[in-house]
């Protein structure tokens, strides 16, 4: 796994799994997720109103998320 930060912005990339999941809080307080998939060349985005709506899930990752 890489981890990238930059600001509000953060970066976890799984080259095995060919996927990387971008996490960014806006100035309002939300937060945005999005996974990208490097075989389909794209991505899925969706906005969080607030980190206590985050319900954490076992994806069979071997890292945890914000």
């Amino acid at each position: 796994m890489e981890l990238w930060r930059d600001g509000n912005r953060v970066l976890y990339v799984y080259p095995d799994q060919g996927l990387a999941e971008q996490w960014e809080r806006s100035g309002h307080g939300s937060l945005h997720l999005t996974t990208w998939f490097d075989k389909d060349k794209q991505g899925i985005s969706i906005c969080l109103k607030t980190l206590e709506n985050v319900r954490v899930q076992n994806t069979g990752l071997k890292s945890g998320r914000l």
